[in-house]
């Protein structure tokens, strides 16, 4: 079964190196999205090992915590983000 995502998904697959900084990101997004939360967990700590003050991907990150249950580990990921974008509020 396709799931909804795949075509974004294997559009990134290819070009993974060199890494494109707003790629991993982007990928776990899609990830996410399909109920990947363990491999987009994997793409959003990429995306920060690159850009380490990248808002979005903390945010990102935060939300597949969540999903995985990991609510200390999400919340940490939540405050993070609003350091660097205050206009980021943690999802209700």
């Amino acid at each position: 079964m396709q799931r909804k995502w795949q075509p974004v998904r294997s559009a990134f697959i290819p070009s993974r190196e060199p890494r494109l900084k707003p790629q991993g990101n982007n990928l776990g997004l899609a990830l996410l999205h399909d109920g990947d939360w363990r491999q987009s967990i994997e793409e959003f700590q990429e995306a920060l090992r690159l850009e380490p003050n990248n808002a979005a991907a903390h945010y990102n990150l935060g939300l597949a915590l969540r999903e995985k249950g990991e609510a200390g580990a999400a919340s940490a990921e939540f405050q993070r983000a609003k350091e660097l974008d205050p206009s980021l509020r943690p999802p209700q």
